[in-house]
């Protein structure tokens, strides 16, 4: 039975370097065999419904922190990480992020339900966090952002469910609708610092 065959394979690995654009319907949708994905620096967008339905996917892996934050991810299901996959950088499961210097925008969706994330990092160099770039990290703890982000889209922390506290920066001048939707144990908190 074809079905028996591909449940007992070895974990399986599906490599996305040499491409520019994975368009939707790619062929991993429903995929219910896939447990690993691989996408590579080169990446600049991903397809609506490219990862729909691939519930086994366990791991995506990725070897560039500011390549993944500049993916253009075409919806919700577009993201390998949106049925609950872990983040993995160069082989290790991220769980602290810390946003590279280099990176002025977090795209939109770039962890959208990354389950695995605990804490981020976010440098003065970001100023534009967009739409549900955090929504669903389910075990977010800590955000440390630092002065320098002026515009957050909606949803960006929504589900955020762990989160307890954060500071707001001043040069916060534009937060989307539902920014903070179901955190519900948040509190929210401007710097006053001079």
């Amino acid at each position: 039975n074809r079905d028996n065959r591909c449940k007992s394979e070895v974990e399986k690995q599906q490599l996305f370097d040499f491409f520019k654009k994975i368009k939707g319907h790619s062929g991993m949708e429903q995929n219910v065999y896939e447990t690993g994905v691989t996408i590579g620096n080169g990446v600049t967008s991903i397809g609506e419904h490219a990862f729909y339905d691939c519930t086994s996917l366990t791991s995506v892996n990725i070897t560039d922190i500011a390549s993944w934050c500049n993916i253009e991810f075409g919806g919700s299901n577009a993201n390998p990480l949106c049925n609950g996959a872990g983040l993995y950088l160069n082989g290790e499961l991220v769980t602290e992020l810390t946003i590279p210097e280099s990176v002025t925008t977090i795209d939109k969706m770039s962890f959208y339900y990354c389950e695995s994330l605990e804490s981020i990092n976010i440098p003065s160099a970001v100023k534009t966090i967009k739409e549900s770039a955090f929504n669903g990290c389910y075990a977010l703890e800590t955000v440390d952002m630092t002065e320098g982000v002026t515009t957050m889209g909606k949803y960006v922390f929504q589900d955020c469910t762990s989160l307890t506290e954060i500071t707001l920066p001043k040069s916060l001048t534009s937060a989307g609708n539902f920014c903070f939707s179901r955190c519900d144990s948040l509190d929210i908190k401007v710097y006053e610092g001079s």
